[in-house]
């Protein structure tokens, strides 16, 4: 991330902190991998997203914008920076998270609140990744290529798309 924001000063008051949970939120509600983030994985941060999430529920933000600004940024960011209204939940890597944030973003209530107030869905992504070989690499040319395998992912109860990479 190269031109990510690091700190915002508001009224004179450095909020780094909260910009860190804002860039943790963003990266769990894109299904992105957070595991070697270890910056971004400190339990202030999380328990920072925690607040941040229990606060939205709860608190009218445009009553004082000046006093809830950092909270205000949050839902902005929650609410309205998601592709297609969609944030993808990667299970694999939210258990990298304190069991307190987890449990946030699979808890029902939180995706209630999120379909009900913005029309946001919750999904889960599924992860697939090719290993190989330094032998394999060596071995390969533009016309003997590295496959996967076959995978196969049902999109419902009728059709399923399957693909090779």
């Amino acid at each position: 991330e190269p031109l990510a924001l690091l700190d915002v000063i508001y009224n004179g008051q450095s909020h780094s902190e909260h910009v860190m949970g804002l860039h943790l939120y963003q990266h769990i509600a894109q299904g992105m991998h957070i595991k070697h983030h270890k910056e971004l994985l400190k339990a202030k941060h999380q328990r920072r997203i925690i607040k941040l999430m229990n606060s939205m529920m709860t608190v009218k933000v445009s009553a004082n914008i000046n006093r809830y600004y950092m909270l205000y940024m949050f839902k902005k960011l929650a609410t309205s920076n998601l592709k297609e209204k969609i944030m993808w939940i990667n299970r694999s890597e939210i258990d990298a998270c304190l069991p307190e944030l987890s449990q946030w973003f699979l808890s029902e209530k939180f995706q209630h609140y999120l379909t009900q107030t913005y029309d946001i869905r919750v999904k889960n992504v599924d992860v697939i990744s090719l290993q190989i070989s330094r032998q394999q690499v060596e071995n390969s040319s533009f016309r003997k290529s590295i496959l996967s395998d076959l995978y196969t992912f049902e999109i419902n109860a009728n059709d399923k798309v399957s693909f090779v990479f």
